[in-house]
C-alpha cells in the first residue's frame, strides 16, 4: 500500500466526489507515485468523519451526510495536505459552459484517511 505522504495530487483533476453514510470519496485521475513514473487513477478517501470545511465554512452535516459536491465540469487540484487525521484539499473548479473558474479549500477531519488505486492513467 502506498503511503499517503509518498503521492502527489498536484495537477490530479477530480473526475467525481461520492457521499455515502459519513464516508466521502473523491474519484481522482492524473495521481502520480512510485518510481516507475506513471500516473493513476483512484480514490482518496475519508471514513469516519468528524467535520468538513469549505472555504473557512462549516460544511452542512444531515444525518452523518455531508453536503460536498463537485461543483463544476473540472476540478483541478493545486495541493493536498495531510497531517494526522486532518486533510486540506485546494483545488481550482472550473466551468466550461459558463467560462468560471473558482477556488475551493476543503479542511476535512477524518479518523480514516486512505488512497486506493483503480488503474494507471496513462
Amino acid at each position: 500500500m502506498v503511503e499517503l505522504n509518498d503521492i502527489s495530487f498536484h495537477d490530479a483533476v477530480i473526475l467525481d466526489v461520492r457521499k455515502e453514510a459519513s464516508k466521502i470519496i473523491f474519484e481522482l485521475e492524473a495521481v502520480q507515485y512510485g518510481k516507475e513514473g506513471h500516473t493513476y487513477t483512484g480514490y482518496l478517501c475519508f471514513d469516519n468523519i468528524q467535520t468538513i470545511k469549505k472555504d473557512g465554512q462549516l460544511v452542512n452535516c444531515i444525518n452523518k451526510c455531508y453536503d460536498i459536491n463537485k461543483y463544476y465540469d473540472d476540478g483541478e487540484i493545486l495541493e493536498v495536505d495531510i497531517k494526522n487525521n486532518i486533510c486540506t484539499i485546494s483545488v481550482i473548479w472550473e466551468s466550461y459552459k459558463d467560462n468560471k473558474r473558482d477556488f475551493s479549500e476543503y479542511e476535512i477531519i477524518s479518523s480514516n484517511i486512505y488512497w486506493q488505486e483503480i488503474g494507471v492513467f496513462e
